[in-house]
């Protein structure tokens, strides 16, 4: 049992494999984009778990990114590009939620093309 920031519990086996991606985003051509912000997200689940066994290089580095903002992460969310833009297009409230590290009571599920929180579905 892993203890999780909300001070619940997190339980997976010893030897068990777990994947993190960061999403990223697109360019307005179509191009990838990356995105800091859910490098950091990662990041942040990593090192949650660094208690467990190697990291690969690259969970390393989303770990270690994690680890330079973490005492900062509000504001290193408003000040990156994807930040920036949210804020300018009106979503300033979606970007300091995004920054509520270990505070959340709920767990997104994707319902008719839209999160809902899965203790209501």
């Amino acid at each position: 049992m892993l203890p999780s920031p909300n001070g619940s519990s997190i339980a997976y086996e010893l030897g068990s494999v777990v994947a993190v991606v960061a999403g990223g985003e697109k360019w307005p051509d179509g191009s990838l984009r990356p995105a800091i912000g859910d490098l950091w997200g990662a990041g942040a689940v990593i090192a949650g778990l660094s208690v467990h066994g190697p990291r690969s290089p690259e969970a390393q580095v989303a770990a270690d990114a994690w680890a330079t903002v973490s005492e900062r992460v509000a504001d290193a969310l408003h000040d990156c590009a994807s930040g920036r833009e949210l804020i300018a297009a009106g979503y300033a409230g979606d970007v300091a939620v995004a920054a509520k590290v270990g505070r959340s009571e709920s767990v997104p599920v994707l319902r008719d093309e839209r999160f809902v929180d899965a203790a209501r579905t």
